[in-house]
């Protein structure tokens, strides 16, 4: 497969919103490959700030106050939650949302990743959008990986 685009970028604790990148697809392709990876899905180390927020959070939410033990666990099951979402020409063509921290998404007219659907005639506008629900730590880099196959007439 080409490469169309290899972008990076960094998000920080607390970044909750959308990250949208627009392409045009100057040729038609067959097929689409795009992938994005992110570090830190689980927090490595939680600050007493941290987690005074989470103590204040629970009790406002809950009414009463974590012990120790809990707060570790609900620190523990916390992550760092980023989904994928592809348009071409403003029509949806996938999103993934899956656990880990590779989101691989594929398009074709054949055949497409779980949460996509088969597209035909890939070209013009590519809109590949980001969503970030929560950012556990600080400098969460990220990287999205655009590849296609070219269409043959």
């Amino acid at each position: 497969m080409k490469e169309i685009q290899t972008l990076t970028g960094t998000l920080n604790r607390g970044f909750v919103g959308n990250i949208t990148y627009n392409f045009n697809l100057e040729s038609s392709y067959d097929k689409l490959y795009i992938c994005l990876t992110y570090d830190n899905e689980k927090i490595r180390t939680a600050d007493n700030q941290f987690k005074n927020k989470i103590e204040e959070a629970y009790e406002n939410h809950y009414g009463f106050k974590l012990c120790d033990n809990q707060l570790q666990d609900v620190i523990k099951s916390m992550k760092t939650e980023i989904q994928l979402a592809a348009f071409i020409n403003g029509s949806f063509a996938g999103n993934i949302h899956m656990p880990g921290t590779k989101k691989e998404m594929i398009l074709s007219p054949v055949i497409s990743s779980n949460g996509c659907i088969p597209c035909k005639n890939m070209t013009g506008l590519l809109k590949i959008v980001i969503n970030a629900f929560s950012v556990l730590e600080n400098h969460t880099s990220y990287t999205l990986e655009i590849k296609g196959e070219e269409q043959h007439v």
